[in-house]
């Protein structure tokens, strides 16, 4: 926040847009297993660098597990209301979103002793538009206290600020009120299988140059 913004200023502006409530969407159960896991990695070939789940890896990684992990899934039923017949587990998944708690310490404050952050994860919309399954993502980790949502400028996310977008996919985040970020992160990745990069001399470092928009994986 600038010197000016007034805590009230801030509410205001950032306040969240009307949640998409036509947009149903439930907690992942363990019946969505083999779903979540087709549809990861269906839609994670699209990019250069990417993870190819095992059902294990999706279990260990996507199925909520107390306030660490909140994964959220709409199947080919979901558009219905969750206490009729037709609402069911186990549908084919057709969307998904999933964010992680991240804790940061408040120093010299006595009222607030730390700031509750959700990070973006895997998301995926195939039935409805992306900008509106990260407007879902926003009310629901809203809904379950946290105080600020960071998500990184890969996949779908598109630009957060003034980076241009992947081809063909659309500015998903500009109109969601988020701030470009000032660190860098950096991916190590060792004994991983790229695309091939060409003949290149002995003596020279192989660097894979790639846009964000290419990369189809997020470490925590």
């Amino acid at each position: 926040m600038g010197n000016r913004m007034t805590i009230s200023r801030a509410q205001r502006l950032y306040k969240l847009p009307a949640d998409p409530l036509a947009l149903a969407m439930r907690p992942m159960e363990p019946a969505d297993l083999d779903g979540v896991l087709s549809l990861l990695n269906t839609h994670l070939q699209s990019y250069q660098v990417h993870p190819i789940f095992s059902r294990d890896e999706v279990a260990h990684n996507f199925l909520p597990k107390g306030d660490n992990i909140y994964t959220y899934v709409k199947t080919d039923q979901s558009m219905f209301h969750r206490h009729t017949v037709n609402f069911a587990l186990g549908g084919a998944v057709t969307d998904m979103l999933s964010f992680y708690r991240l804790e940061s310490s408040v120093i010299n404050n006595p009222k607030v002793s730390t700031v509750k952050a959700a990070y973006s994860f895997y998301n995926i919309a195939t039935t409805v538009p992306f900008k509106q399954l990260m407007e879902k993502a926003l009310h629901l980790a809203s809904a379950e206290g946290f105080d600020v949502f960071n998500a990184l400028n890969l996949m779908d996310n598109g630009p957060i600020l003034e980076v241009s977008p992947r081809r063909g996919r659309p500015h998903a985040l500009q109109d969601l009120k988020f701030d470009e970020g000032h660190g860098n992160l950096h991916y190590y990745l060792y004994n991983w299988r790229i695309p091939s990069v060409g003949p290149t001399p002995l003596s020279t470092v192989i660097r894979l140059q790639l846009n964000p928009s290419d990369i189809g994986l997020v470490l925590f």
